[in-house]
């Protein structure tokens, strides 16, 4: 088996059934990958292919049991220096005593 399929714990446990991570190179080997993924489906119930660089839809001529499923987008923002004023409603809580009132 040319590729490594490593298991993703935290999810695992979070679902209840084996998940794996699989990274392949730019220039991966397409018989390499179907025999990692076949050998890999006797262990794992899903496994995440992540190709750098690449999105998913460059594996579409892949003949392999995977179905597309999910496209990471990234956003960004720019964050300005300036600080927007504070509300004029708005106090800073000073007190050292914790009131807390409820009402039913």
């Amino acid at each position: 088996m040319a590729y490594q399929i490593h298991p993703v714990d935290w999810e695992s446990a979070f679902f209840g059934f084996p998940i794996g991570s699989l990274d392949i190179p730019e220039d991966f080997s397409q018989t390499e990958l179907l025999e990692t993924l076949q050998q890999g489906r006797q262990r794992y119930r899903l496994i995440y292919i992540f190709r750098q660089g690449f999105g998913p839809e460059t594996l579409e001529s892949l003949e392999a049991p995977c179905v597309r499923c999910d496209q990471r987008i990234g956003f960004k923002k720019a964050v300005s220096e300036a600080v927007p004023p504070v509300d004029e409603h708005i106090k800073a809580y000073t007190s050292t005593i914790c009131s807390f009132i409820r009402f039913a």
